[in-house]
């Protein structure tokens, strides 16, 4: 029987059953499993002192592991296959705890036939065979785990050596280096640094910049801190100030992506320096350049002053006498040559205690009258009293010249219209008189109510002519379309059975009506411009669009004269006009264009360098009349004449386009010369947009204006809902970006609001939030929004959402 019968049979002893009729066939399931394990199973007897004794049995792992054949080991000892070099490590010693035990699991080391050693776990357990103590080892292989943990601990001491290596890199480093994670929590932070801020690593790791540093320094670079993982771009040269034990400390920092192996940005590692020095040593050179200058300037003045001082004093004494004398005497001839009434006065009460004797030429009253008190109120015209008493004395009280206009009733109760100057007399700040000077303005006051009332009566007139001719028009239009139109039925219906020169009456008849049709409309359109039925409603265009438009609907006009027009307007370019009253203005321009090109030329639409917010139409056809060229542009002028091809126009065209390209804040121009073309010009104001921000958080506001660096607008801020009306009380922004979620007055009910009311309800709007669910966005748009994006969206992104309503 071998080792293999007597350990099984016992085994299902021990557990006291009886072992399966199966197995006690005979020994081959046994040995299949106990050569089946991965691992080397030894087994021994242990001999009456406890020291193992020769193997009994051992697997084919074992034989093929150590390199003897089953018979050699039938002759070893677990001391003929161990390895073992230390010293420290006893078998006896290893065996007598095993005895103890009965169980034991120990990293060993066996050695093969050849010599070769083989790292191994033992896991040992006796157990009783026929009496005897028996042991039974399995041997794991640990070869490869001993490598990996080898390999590992490499690794740790290479990383290990690496971070002190860093730690001392950055430490020698004499700039500041700080690396910051997504969340402005410091991971790292050199020397440098640390005695910048004057505190520990362990005061400073995983604390924020709001933790360490002022308020509004700590912004500062939590909003480039933002900008950088944001654009994943280095942001550099960045030269600020720090608040430092109650100074402010020079820095100039660069930053950079902080990313993983991946490439993914983690976070931002600043580079700082201390540049305090460099900087109180330019400004300790520009005090001493700027105090040499003035030090030299002063000197050279003095010099100067003093040389002039002594070859002018004896003239200036004799002028002075001459000066004097000349100056009383053109101030008589003034007072007595002007209406006006010089007078001086009480600061307090306005009681005068002089009054040029001109007042009882002017207004009647006797001199001793003007002394009684109030008596410069009493007689102020009703209507101006209480504004002109009030602004006097309040300028007064304050020590302020001034001036006003008002009425002042004479002896005979009549009004008298005066301009009052005057001037404040103060002794260590305080008002002690008043002086001034009454002038009588009754004339000019007339004049101009005369001018104000022949003003409202010319357009009195322009307003009934514009009416008659919109009436006149109306009421022609009908009849003529009829007659046309019956005109060109007889034409179809019986044409054919009239004379050919009768035909010819008929169409000359049916063109000179059109072109009759054609007048009355744009008489019709000019008129409602100048009656205000028509007004212009500007928003910001893409001049690029507006030109191919206006192109596209001439195309066949030109392709019947073989003309070719080209779009040179950049595309982008910004103006600001209605779109629909502008488009007209091209449309005749270019109409114009084609009338007067010969055919196979070129009509080019562009923008005039140096002048934004204008289109040009250049045709190079027959020119322009210089005698006429001045009254292009007048209604009551005809300059109409024919085309290249014949063409017949209204000559109000011209008229209309400036009338709306004035309607709109603009002009427009010609440059032209016989014989070589023209050029046509249509000039808006320029205007840059204005874009509000609502959004409660600070540091998201701050990026955004960032963003909007790249569109040339005009930025301004609200912190919620309520500023923002505030705003919009006195300007109406172009475009509104605001968040949802906002302190005192949201998002949804500031839409709401700006929807409901007159002057806002188009302003275009973006919705900006964090809140991606599906439900806030349908309510924004339903509410009236006109975009909806997620906050904080990169700037590729942002931008053209943004162009889509101000260009």
């Amino acid at each position: 029987m071998n080792g293999l019968d007597q350990i099984s049979k016992p085994a299902f002893k021990g557990a006291g059953q009886e072992p399966p009729k199966e197995a006690l066939a005979g020994d081959d399931w046994y040995r299949l499993l106990f050569n089946s394990v991965n691992d080397a199973i030894f087994v021994y007897h242990l001999l009456e002192d406890g020291s193992p004794g020769p193997f009994i049995d051992v697997n084919d792992v074992a034989v093929h592991r150590l390199e003897y054949s089953r018979g050699e080991f039938m002759g070893l000892t677990v001391a003929d296959i161990s390895g073992m070099d230390s010293p420290t490590v006893n078998l006896k010693t290893v065996m007598a705890e095993f005895m103890e035990k009965k169980s034991l699991r120990i990293e060993w080391i066996h050695k093969a036939k050849s010599g070769r050693k083989i790292p191994v776990e033992v896991s040992s357990h006796i157990f009783d065979m026929d009496g005897k103590q028996t042991v039974i080892s399995i041997a794991r292989d640990i070869t490869e785990r001993n490598t990996a943990l080898a390999a590992k601990r490499a690794a740790e001491e290479l990383w290990q050596a690496q971070e002190e290596q860093l730690e001392t890199i950055l430490n020698a480093i004499p700039a500041m280096v700080i690396f910051k994670d997504r969340e402005n929590r410091i991971v790292r932070a050199n020397k440098a640094f640390l005695d910048f801020i004057g505190a520990g690593r362990a005061q400073v790791l995983q604390k924020t910049s709001f933790d360490i540093f002022p308020p509004e320094d700590a912004e500062r670079f939590r909003l480039d801190d933002l900008e950088v993982m944001i654009t994943g771009q280095p942001k550099t040269n960045i030269i600020t100030t720090i608040r430092k034990e109650g100074r402010s400390r020079w820095v100039k920092i660069d930053k950079v992506p902080y990313k993983d192996r991946e490439g993914i940005i983690k976070g931002v590692i600043a580079f700082a320096v201390d540049i305090t020095q460099l900087k109180e040593a330019e400004m300790e050179l520009a005090n001493a350049q700027a105090e040499m200058e003035t030090r030299v300037t002063s000197r050279t003045s003095e010099l100067m002053s003093a040389n002039q001082r002594l070859k002018l004093e004896a003239r200036e004494r004799a002028v002075a006498q001459e000066a004097l004398l000349k100056s009383q005497e053109r101030y008589k001839l003034l007072v007595e040559g002007v209406r006006l009434i010089s007078w001086e006065a009480d600061p307090q009460s306005r009681q005068f205690t002089f009054v040029s004797n001109q007042a009882v030429e002017i207004l009647g009253y006797p001199i001793k009258k003007w002394s009684e008190l109030d008596f410069w109120k009493n007689h102020i015209h009703p209507d101006d009293r209480a504004r002109a008493v009030e602004y006097s004395m309040t300028a007064a009280g304050k020590g302020l010249d001034h001036d006003l206009e008002y009425r002042f009733m004479n002896s005979n109760g009549q009004p008298v219209w005066f301009r009052d100057i005057v001037t404040v007399t103060r002794v260590e700040g305080k008002p002690v008189s008043l002086r001034g000077a009454m002038i009588d303005i009754n004339q000019r006051k007339a004049s101009e109510e005369e001018l104000i009332k022949a003003k409202e009566t010319a357009e009195e007139a322009t307003r009934l002519k514009d009416k008659f001719v919109s009436l006149v028009a109306h009421d022609l239009k009908s009849p003529l379309t009829s007659m046309v139109g019956l005109l060109n039925l007889i034409n179809r219906e019986a044409g054919q059975n009239l004379m050919v020169k009768h035909r010819e009456m008929l169409w000359h008849i049916g063109k000179s009506g059109e072109r009759i049709i054609q007048m009355i409309n744009e008489l019709l359109d000019i008129s409602r411009l100048k009656t205000g039925a028509i007004t212009p409603q500007p928003r910001f265009q893409d001049a690029h669009i507006l030109a191919e438009s206006a192109m596209s609907a001439m195309k066949y006009v030109a392709e019947e004269k073989t003309i070719n027009i080209r779009n040179n307007v950049a595309p982008g370019s910004r103006i600001y006009a209605d779109p629909e009253l502008f488009s007209q203005v091209l449309l005749n321009l270019i109409a114009n264009a084609i009338k007067f090109s010969p055919a196979g030329s070129v009509v080019e639409l562009f923008q005039p360098k140096g002048k934004p917010g204008s289109v040009a139409v250049r045709d190079n056809g027959i020119g322009i009349n210089p005698e006429i060229a001045p009254d292009l542009f007048r209604h009551e002028i005809k300059t109409s004449t024919l085309g290249t091809a014949g063409e017949k126009g209204t000559g109000l065209g011209l008229p209309y386009c400036d009338d709306i390209m004035k309607a709109h804040g603009g002009s427009i121009a010609v440059e032209s010369e016989k014989g070589k073309g023209s050029v046509f010009i249509a000039s808006l104001p320029v205007k840059k947009p204005l874009i509000l921000l609502v959004e409660d958080e600070k540091i998201v506001r701050a990026v955004y204006r960032r963003y909007l660096e790249k569109i040339d607008a005009v930025i301004e801020e609200a912190g919620d809902g309520e500023e923002a009306l505030d705003m919009m009380d006195s300007v109406i922004p172009d475009l509104v970006i605001m968040d949802i979620f906002m302190p005192v007055m949201g998002g949804f009910d500031l839409l709401t609001r700006l929807r409901g009311a007159p002057k806002t309800k188009n302003v275009p709007v973006i919705v900006v939030t964090s809140d991606s669910n599906m439900e806030t966005r349908e309510k924004a748009f339903r509410l009236g929004a006109n975009d909806f994006i997620s906050k904080l969206m990169e700037p590729a992104d942002f931008i053209p959402r943004v162009r889509r309503f101000i260009y």
